[in-house]
């Protein structure tokens, strides 16, 4: 079993050096409030077209889905249990920027959703090269480091707001591909194992499930 923090410079430069200016560049076209549809690769018009362009500036793609999926999923873990208020310097890592909001479509469009939808774009967006399982893990242990060293109570935010969500994740990851992925079709099998894998990294149990 390898170390709690164990995740390599590579991904420890990234989150303090280049995400955050990813993330600057992505709220540069329209604030921080992001469309899903700049993440899932599809040409439905003209607006959507130049937010794919924008996204695809961002050199390490992976790399910023995946830390924006786990940035999300603490902050909206934060928000969930009522103790946002408690941790004002959650904010895009010791840096001015606002708050990621991920929304979606139709009757969504305003609504704050489930960051695990960048989990099924990372699937549309990843390459042969890269070790993705082992970059998922990764940023989940460096985001569990950034949030204790910040006084966040990440396991209390594991067991009232997060392992319950990753564990629909789990079960049902079909459903995170929804119409307006026109009919790509990402892996199943890996984004099933990335759930399983997240629930292992939140020490979600078989004997803890049935508490979720």
């Amino acid at each position: 079993m390898t170390a709690l923090h164990d995740f390599s410079s590579d991904e420890l430069e990234y989150f303090e050096c280049q995400y955050p200016e990813d993330l600057e560049h992505i709220f540069a076209l329209d604030g921080p409030e992001m469309p899903l549809l700049i993440f899932t690769g599809t040409r439905d018009n003209r607006h959507v077209e130049e937010w794919q362009k924008h996204f695809a500036l961002i050199e390490r793609r992976i790399d910023f889905l995946f830390c924006l999926f786990f940035h999300v999923l603490v902050d909206q873990a934060l928000h969930s249990t009522r103790r946002s208020e408690r941790f004002n310097t959650w904010s895009a890592f010791r840096r001015n920027v606002a708050q990621p909001k991920l929304h979606g479509v139709l009757g969504t469009a305003r609504s704050n959703i489930s960051p695990f939808y960048l989990l099924t774009s990372a699937a549309l967006w990843r390459d042969d090269e890269t070790d993705v399982d082992k970059k998922l893990i990764a940023y989940s242990r460096l985001f569990r480091r950034e949030s204790e060293a910040q006084d966040i109570p990440y396991d209390f935010l594991v067991t009232r707001a997060i392992a319950g969500p990753t564990q629909t994740f789990a079960n049902h990851c079909r459903d995170f591909v929804r119409p307006y992925f026109h009919n790509q079709k990402p892996d199943m099998k890996l984004l099933g194992l990335w759930g399983s894998l997240l629930l292992r990294e939140f020490g979600v149990t078989d004997a803890s499930q049935n508490g979720v």
